[in-house]
Parts: structure tokens; sequence; C-alpha cells
């Protein structure tokens, strides 16, 4: 299950998306870091989970922990959502392998994004820009190339054709998606 992960700090929205995993909801650390300083300051998290049968169901949750070398984040809902889980595959995604991305791009919740693409080599790290206009350099340890990822994916898994999570999506910039391998999520504890 894809939810829709919103830090506020200050009156500003950071927009991005997350997966259940067997430690917890994984994000993109960029989509919360401002959250990781501003839960002292007031900021906090939300999570929104939408149910099959149409319903929403959000609640807050915390930074459990976090790898910013990796863009990962780790956060604790407090509930149980053992029945959401999405399974992590073992290894690395083969070069060529179809991959699906799949997150909440803007505001919108009624069904998540869902974009197809192989896995590329990588070339060299992405320069992006966040939300804001700020300049991002990302890890670049997987490339999907495609287009049609938006502000608001990231966060969200990449699934390979067995169900299984091959990757964190990081962002995307000129038709190409930078994700981060499932198997740095062992770096969250």
């Amino acid at each position: 299950m894809v939810a829709k992960i919103v830090c506020n700090v200050g009156g500003v929205r950071y927009i991005g998306s997350g997966f259940m995993t067997s430690a917890g909801l994984v994000t993109a650390f960029h989509v919360v870091r401002h959250c990781a300083v501003g839960q002292i300051e007031g900021g906090y998290i939300t999570v929104t989970l939408p149910y099959l049968d149409g319903r929403l169901k959000t609640f807050y949750v915390k930074i459990k922990s976090e790898s910013p070398e990796h863009d990962l984040a780790l956060l604790q809902t407090g509930n149980d959502f053992r029945q959401l889980i999405l399974p992590l595959a073992r290894s690395t995604p083969r070069l060529s392998e179809i991959v699906d991305l799949i997150g909440y791009p803007g505001d919108d919740l009624k069904k998540p994004d869902s974009v197809y693409g192989p896995i590329s080599p990588v070339e060299a790290p992405e320069e992006l820009t966040d939300p804001h206009g700020q300049p991002e350099t990302l890890p670049d340890e997987l490339e999907v190339v495609l287009s049609g990822v938006k502000p608001g994916e990231s966060g969200g898994p990449a699934i390979n054709a067995s169900g299984q999570v091959v990757g964190v999506i990081e962002g995307s910039g000129g038709g190409i998606a930078v994700l981060t391998p499932a198997a740095f999520l062992a770096t969250l504890g």
C-alpha cells in the first residue's frame, strides 16, 4: 500500500509518498527533512492512507530513523499496518529490468500514479530541484529511463514484476527517475 506523506513546517507543506515495510513506513528523507528539526519547533508529519472502499485515514507520525546519505527515512506510525506491508526484493534489479514507480503527485489522493520504465546504467549524479526551487544532488545508485514522475511521488516504491520493492523514488529530471536501491533500507536500523 502506498501512502501520501505531508511534512508541515511553519505553514509550508512538503509533499511526498511512502510505503509500509516490516520496519515501518519508508519515504525519501528529502520529503521529511524539514520536519526532522521542525518536530521540535512545532512541525508535524501526516500520513494519509486510502482504503479500498474509498475512505481515507490520516494520522500523525514521527521520524524513527533516517539515512540522509541514501535519501531514506523511516517513520513511526504507532499503528498496526502489517496487512499493508510491501515485500522487499532480495537483490538489486538487473539492467533493463522493467519497474513500476508508484506515488501520489500533488494533493490527489484518489489513485496513485504509476509509470513504468527500464533500469538503466548510472552515468552521473543527478542535479535536481526540490518543490521549493532549492538545488539537490541526489545519490545515483539506480536510474530508470522514463518520463512522468511528478513532484509528490518521491518516497514511493519502485516495484518489480514479482511485486517486490526494488527501490525508493528520490526524484526525476530529464526523463530519468533516480532510485535508492531497496538494499539501503537496512541502513535505517
